[in-house]
This record gives structure tokens, sequence and C-alpha cells, in this order.
């Protein structure tokens, strides 16, 4: 099994997950043939599925996350645009929807539920659908979600993280347009960044008096531009200054949007690239114990995963190695491909490695 683009569709796939529509309502059955299916995938907004086919036999992909679950994030998508929404006063209103709510109590117990050194953060569970301020917010409270697990903390904390998560850039709301369309450009004047510089302050006010969000939640968005050597923002609080949530929403809001090209002071990293930035910017931007429980926990390549290799090679996914994130089991592809299959585990060849991976593959 391996997560394809559909665009990427051959006539030798079939479906390897039955889909459903936003409602639960049956859209194509496991081991259906997909290419005459194309145009009716479309019409239900489905540009990324999971198949089987030759190369990827036998592989078994993440499930960190239940059937109802993974429907109830689809179904939640397809009925809100946006986790929250842009208003002239936040001082008047909630602006958090409900059904992330419920959406994230289901992601804390299927976290939860995993063995705490089973807990990983696999890429392929991510979210994008080109929506900066849905996606990137999910993907933050998921990936946060997690490292509450590898962190030992419980259900009802593992939801209050997830929720921060969420949460931690709604401030940007209250932001003037002028200011937000400057960020990041040679346009952006120092009074800009001031202003910009407020916003973790402004998302907490918009939040405090709120009984339903949690302390957990509250400090990872007061706290989450923080940094571990006291030049971060608002307060400049360093090291133990700063709250756990907090420390673990700042690595994964970086890690999030590097991976996806969401920074505007970046271009587009190669996997490898973002983690050797995280763990250059251990003990000043980020706590170096959560980097290292970070890295430690990333499925960076997940099974089936097409890369190409330094030798020149191109393989596929198959199994991963605990504990040694960037050198899994790998099948080789070549223009022979047959059942005859070599596979090699990376760990035990010091001169092979990935070299590359297409991360727009692994949505």
């Amino acid at each position: 099994m391996r997560l394809i683009k559909l665009e990427q569709l051959t006539d030798e796939m079939v479906l390897a997950r039955t889909l459903y529509d936003g409602r639960g309502m049956l859209i194509l059955p496991a081991g259906a043939e997909l290419n005459a299916h194309k145009d009716q995938l479309l019409k239900f907004n489905i540009h990324y599925l999971y198949v089987e086919d030759t190369i990827s036999k036998g592989i078994a992909m993440s499930n960190l996350f239940s059937e109802e679950t993974k429907l109830e994030t689809h179904e939640t998508i397809q009925k809100h645009k946006r986790m929250y929404q842009p208003v002239d006063d936040y001082k008047k209103k909630t602006f958090f929807d409900i059904p992330y709510v419920k959406l994230a109590k289901k992601i804390a117990e299927d976290i939860y539920r995993q063995p705490q050194k089973d807990a990983y953060i696999d890429i392929s569970e991510l979210v994008v659908n080109q929506i900066y301020e849905f996606d990137h917010n999910l993907n933050v409270g998921i990936m946060s979600a997690v490292m509450g697990r590898v962190y030992g903390m419980n259900n009802d904390n593992i939801y209050h993280l997830c929720i921060g998560g969420f949460l931690h850039d709604i401030g940007l709301l209250a932001l003037p347009k002028a200011v937000m369309e400057k960020f990041g450009s040679t346009t952006m004047e120092l009074s800009d960044l001031d202003i910009y510089r407020q916003y973790p302050m402004i998302g907490y006010d918009m939040i405090k008096h709120n009984q339903a969000i949690g302390l957990i939640s509250k400090s990872a968005v007061l706290q989450h531009k923080e940094h571990y050597d006291g030049s971060g923002f608002p307060f400049h609080k360093k090291e133990d200054e700063i709250t756990l949530p907090a420390k673990i929403v700042a690595v994964a809001n970086t890690f999030e949007k590097l991976l996806f090209g969401r920074d505007p002071e970046f271009g587009p990293m190669k996997i490898y690239e973002i983690i050797k930035y995280i763990l250059q910017k251990a003990g000043t931007l980020f706590d170096p114990d959560v980097v290292a429980k970070f890295i430690r926990h990333l499925v960076i390549f997940p099974n089936g995963t097409v890369v190409n290799l330094n030798n020149g090679n191109m393989g596929i996914v198959v199994r991963q190695n605990p504990g040694k994130i960037s050198r899994p089991i790998v099948r080789l592809i070549d223009d022979d491909f047959c059942d005859n299959f070599i596979e090699l585990d990376l760990k035990d060849i010091a001169d092979l490695q990935i070299e590359d991976v297409d991360v727009e593959q692994l949505r």
C-alpha cells in the first residue's frame, strides 16, 4: 500500500482503503479499480488516496488514527473551511469552531492509545489543503499532541495541548491586514514588526476568559514565539520560564511551516535540511530536550514513500527502523521490477542513504 496523488494513477492500481464522503456515505470500496472513477473522485475533492500496486505489495501504512477519526477529519475539512474566522473586534466574540473541539478529543484519544515508546510523528498523517489558516493549525495540533504522548501526558492534557496547537496563531486574526500583507517582505518596517510581535498576547487575550480552554492551551498560545535563549517575544522568556506546551508547539510550528514551504524567510527545503536547521537551533530558539525527542519520534520517510538513493537508484520505503529515522528498509524499484523484491536495510549500509523525496507525494 502507498499514498499517491490522483494524477499518478495507473491502470494496475486498485483502491487500498474504502473511501467515504463527508456524510459517511460510501464512495468506493477497497479493491475498486480507480482509473474509471477519476472524475468521480475529483467531484468529491479527493486528490490523494491509498492504493495497492506492484511496487507497494505488502507494505503496511501508519495507523495513528482510527478510521472514525479520519472520517471526522475529512468531514470537518469539507464543512468548515477555516478553524476560526477573522473579525473586526476580537474582544466581542468567541472564534474557535466547536467541530474542532470534538476533533481534538478524537485525535487525543487515538494518540493516547499508542504506547508511549511507539508514539511517532508520521508526516504522511498530516493534512494539506493549501489553506494556511486551516491545515497549518491542524497539523501543529496533531504533532504537538503526539509530543504530549512522548512526554507521558495523560489523555486530557494531550487534548489541551492539541487545542493549543490548533489555536497558536489565533492572534494573527486581529492584526491589520496591511501588516500581514508585508510579513516576510522587504517592505516590512520596524513599526510593522513591532505590531506583528503583539499577536501572541492578542491571541491570549482572545481566549483567557474561556473556561473551556485550559491553561496548557493558553500557555502555548501566549509563549510559542518565545525562544530558549530569551531572544523571542512577546516577553523574552527563556529556558524554564517557558512552559513545556509552548516549547513543543514552537518546534511543531517551525517544522510544519518549513515542511510545506510556508515560511517566507526560507525557500523550499528538503527534509534533511529542515531537520538540520532545527537541530542547529536547539539551545537558542528551541529547548534541546524537546528537539531531541521530536527528531527521535519523527517518521520522515513514511512507509510507501518513493525515495531517491544517493547511488542513483529509486526505492520505496517498506518498514521503519525505530530510533533510526533516516535509515529505513527500502525496496529497490527498476524497469525490471517483479515479485522478486530486493530490499535493503539502510542502517546496515553506511554509504547508502536517501538523498531526496518529493514532499507532495506524502500528501
